[in-house]
């Protein structure tokens, strides 16, 4: 007689391979790449998928990827008898964004104003967010207020910019801006003997005054000196130098918007 053996045949008819997953990516991401059959197929026969792409492959119904440029991957799938068919996609990479800071000034007093100025590229199509947030803006202009400096040493105030493109890549950059507590040191004591040491009194270790009233009294209360510029007194009243003494002062002036009014004794020495 015969023995009759019944065998299970899968038929597989013609099979469509697709690619999913992110196809644009900004650098430094990594993206995975999935096998996609029409109609579906076994999972068994996926994990068999060759992909290849320029300088490397990888067997697996998926794969996760890196490049640095534009890279073209294919995935090609057996079908046992039935041979073998390829999906290709494209992966591309985008351009990496870049932010930089410059200022109008990179030293300013308590409260000063603070000028940033922001480069960026792509020059649209992108976001910034600052960190302290600016009190205005204008183009890629943004304004802030120096914070309060208390202290006689410098205050380094960073500021940070970051950047996001539309397509969610991103980069940031930082500036740092010397604060410095408004000062102007006036003397006690001074000299008018032309040996160019402590020759006048006037205000020192002052920067951008403005607003300057400087009188000085003799022991009677007359008005001995007065002026509205910090060029300093010599020591002369009516032309003729006045006498070793104690003398009063009144200094007013103003430093990063600050004002000061400041009352003493002056020792002129002869």
């Amino acid at each position: 007689g015969s023995v009759t053996q019944n065998t299970p045949v899968t038929v597989i008819g013609d099979v469509e391979l697709s690619i999913t997953g992110a196809l644009i990516m900004c650098p430094d991401q990594t993206t995975r790449l999935s096998l996609n059959t029409t109609p579906a197929v076994d999972p068994a026969l996926l994990s068999t998928a060759v992909w290849t792409w320029p300088g490397g492959s990888f067997t697996g119904a998926s794969v996760e990827v890196n490049p640095d440029t534009n890279t073209t991957y294919t995935v090609t799938l057996t079908l046992g008898q039935c041979g073998t068919v390829s999906s290709s996609a494209g992966v591309q990479v985008l351009d990496q964004p870049s932010v930089s800071i410059s200022a109008q000034r990179d030293t300013v007093f308590s409260r000063a104003p603070v000028i940033l100025i922001a480069e960026t590229s792509p020059t649209t199509g992108v976001t910034l967010n600052w960190t302290p947030a600016p009190d205005s803006q204008t183009g890629n202009t943004f304004n802030f207020t120096a914070p309060e400096n208390a202290d006689t040493t410098i205050l380094n105030q960073t500021y940070r910019v970051d950047l996001t493109t539309n397509e969610g890549c991103t980069a940031f950059a930082t500036y740092t801006i010397a604060v410095k507590r408004p000062r102007g040191d006036v003397p006690n004591i001074f000299s008018p003997n032309g040996d160019s040491r402590n020759d006048v009194f006037k205000i020192f270790n002052a920067e951008e005054i403005t607003g300057i009233d400087i009188r000085v009294y003799n022991r009677w209360g007359q008005l001995v000196y007065e002026s509205d510029n910090n060029n300093g007194w010599d020591g002369n009243f009516k032309g003729d130098p006045a006498p070793a003494d104690v003398y009063i002062y009144r200094v007013k002036f103003t430093i990063g918007g600050e004002i000061f009014d400041i009352t003493g004794e002056l020792t002129l020495v002869r």
